[in-house]
């Protein structure tokens, strides 16, 4: 047998290896993340995105909205949760004209995580492609809206508890 963390996955390793099709087996993968405790109600402060942000990442169309946002006088702000920003990242935000809008928060630890989820507007995973796509997960059980691009797993990992965007145009 071969486990498959998506039908997706599933999908792309029959179309390699078309005689891999009756030995497959999907099984979801699942997140051992839970809410915080307590009824507080969250300050939803800004969106949260966690991940890297190179390539299929898509993370540039994400930058894109953020400033097309401010342009149209809604000030959104952006927290990063990932590997600290490069220069390509820093002079990307600059030039969108929303470095002040970004808060780059490095690598956290999974104690830190549910604050982030909980207190986000909402995760936004613009990836292109994933095999599964686990921050979309994680966010989900914190009770935190996601917002993915419509690409790859993602439909099935989010399913209809979020938004799922049919490309990836800012626009």
């Amino acid at each position: 047998q071969i486990v498959c963390i998506s039908q997706h996955t599933a999908d792309d390793l029959v179309h390699f290896y078309p005689w891999t099709k009756d030995r497959i087996r999907v099984i979801l993968s699942g997140t051992d993340l839970r809410p915080p405790s307590g009824t507080a109600q969250p300050r939803l402060d800004s969106f949260l995105y966690v991940g890297t942000r190179k390539g299929y990442k898509n993370f540039d169309t994400l930058l894109d909205a953020l400033a097309q946002c401010h342009r149209l006088g809604k000030p959104l702000r952006l927290k990063v949760v990932g590997p600290e920003p490069d220069s390509t990242d820093l002079e990307n935000a600059k030039t969108a004209g929303i470095a002040h809008a970004i808060e780059w928060l490095g690598y956290v630890s999974d104690d830190q995580l549910p604050d982030l989820y909980h207190h986000s507007i909402a995760l936004v995973y613009p990836s292109l492609y994933e095999g599964f796509g686990l921050p979309a997960l994680d966010a989900m059980a914190y009770g935190s809206t996601v917002i993915a691009h419509k690409g790859s797993s993602l439909p099935e990992v989010v399913g209809d508890a979020g938004y799922v965007i049919p490309h990836a145009d800012p626009g």
